[in-house]
């Protein structure tokens, strides 16, 4: 078995979609990790994702999934923005 040299990652969905992406982008201007979809399970033929992550600091950061349908243009489905909340 050989290694791949590329981050890959696998993501299982409680819908029961199965992705695996392979990295696309890692900017290092403004922190970013970018990953393009290689094969998925359980969704019709046709079918193209995009998953990237952004940092916004040390305790923040954005995670955007984009889905693009068989012959239409791309689509932001969910923009999610996470912050650690530290205690008092």
């Amino acid at each position: 078995m050989t290694a791949r040299e590329t981050f890959v990652f696998r993501q299982f969905h409680i819908e029961g979609f199965i992705n695996q992406y392979l990295v696309e982008i890692i900017a290092e201007d403004r922190p970013t990790i970018s990953f393009v979809i290689q094969a998925t399970e359980n969704i019709a033929l046709g079918w193209k994702a995009k998953e990237y992550y952004q940092s916004l600091g040390p305790d923040k950061f954005i995670e955007v999934f984009e889905l693009t349908p068989p012959d239409k243009i791309s689509e932001v489905y969910p923009e999610n923005r996470f912050q650690r909340v530290r205690p008092e």
